[in-house]
Formats: structure tokens, C-alpha cells, sequence
């Protein structure tokens, strides 16, 4: 039969070795996952136009389709790259239409100019609700839609994404690696002689 003392001994010992174990685990560099804990939010504005304000023309079907200068501050430190989405929520039938999908964007980018092009700052464009690898532009029906420009900051320099990948497989990908995100709402509204046309 063990002794209390010897049964106490036996434990101090496992715990000992199991504490070593896992210190010689992290000095390989081994760690427990790349999985982000929490989602901080941080700052997203456009010199073009104002929070909930209206986006310019030239930045729309009915201008230049263009995409807007955007700039973003107060990252978590821990960002090894971005993603970025811009969503139309008030598209017609009730869907999501998508009007931008860029992702891999270096750590140390912190603005877009306007009509950025993607391979000039070593990032991927997905493919859009336009079936496109490219921003396009608001183009709404009738009524005045809502244009939500999100950037996402992941803990991953790289996500492992084909080219053209679309939205949702975007969304996944980012999922468990996502440490903050800032968003910026614009809104548009077509002339109604131009109305007619698509979304």
C-alpha cells in the first residue's frame, strides 16, 4: 500500500515533468494553434466620403466603378495581414451582394488609394457577386442602398485561398484567425433615369 507522503511524491513528479515537457514543447517553437481568441474593433475611413454618407459617383456604375480611397489605424498588434469585404445588405431579393473581395494584404498596409490595384500592394482579389476579380461599383435600383466596407485583421500572414476565391469561402477561411475588424457604411443612390439598370 503507498504512503501519503510516497502517493504526494509520485504527483509533485508528474506535474514536474509535465511542466518541462511543455516548456521544451514552446522553445521549439511549437504552439497550440494559430486560432485568434477575441475580435477588438478598430478605425476604417475614406477620405472620398463621410461615415453613412453618400458615396461619389466616381466611385459607382454610373462613373468612373472605381474603388474609394480607404485608410485604417489602431490594428492589433498581433495583425499579420488584412482582408477586406465591401457588401450591398439591401440588394434585391433579399441577398448579400457582393462588390469587393481582397485578401492577403500585407501587415504594413494602411491605406488604399483609389482604384487600387491588387498585385501593387502583393495582394488577391476573389471573385465578386459581379463575377468579377475587381471592385465594382455600387449600382442600385430605385432606392437608396447601404455600402459596408469591412477590414478584417487576421493572425495569419496568408490564407490559404485560391485566386478568385469568393466571399464565403473568404469568410471561412478567416474565421477562427480574425483579431479585429473596423467597418465603414457608405450609401448610393442612382439618378432615375439611370435606375432601370441592375443593382
Amino acid at each position: 500500500m503507498i504512503s501519503n507522503k510516497t502517493y504526494l511524491a509520485m504527483i509533485l513528479c508528474m506535474l514536474a515533468a509535465t511542466s518541462c515537457s511543455v516548456d521544451a514543447f514552446r522553445r521549439r517553437g511549437y504552439k497550440k494553434g494559430t486560432k485568434a481568441k477575441t475580435v477588438t474593433t478598430f478605425v476604417l475611413q475614406s477620405s472620398a466620403f463621410a461615415r453613412n454618407g453618400d458615396i461619389p459617383e466616381e466611385y459607382t456604375c454610373d462613373g468612373r466603378d472605381v474603388s474609394p480611397p480607404l485608410r485604417w489605424e489602431n490594428v492589433p498588434k498581433e495583425t499579420k495581414s488584412f482582408a477586406l469585404l465591401c457588401e450591398d445588405p439591401d440588394a434585391v431579393g433579399g441577398k448579400v451582394w457582393v462588390h469587393w473581395v481582397l485578401f492577403n494584404i500585407p501587415a504594413n498596409v494602411r491605406d488604399l488609394s483609389a482604384d487600387v490595384q491588387a498585385s501593387s500592394i502583393g495582394a488577391v482579389e476573389g471573385t465578386t457577386s459581379w463575377r468579377a476579380t475587381k471592385y465594382g461599383g455600387p449600382c442600385p435600383p430605385l432606392k437608396k442602398h447601404r455600402y459596408v466596407f469591412t477590414v478584417y485583421a487576421l493572425n495569419v500572414p496568408k490564407l490559404q485561398l485560391t485566386t478568385a476565391a469568393k466571399h464565403s469561402a473568404l469568410k471561412r477561411a478567416m474565421k477562427e484567425h480574425t483579431l479585429g475588424k473596423a467597418v465603414l457604411i457608405g450609401r448610393y443612390q442612382r439618378p432615375k433615369n439611370r435606375a432601370e439598370k441592375s443593382r
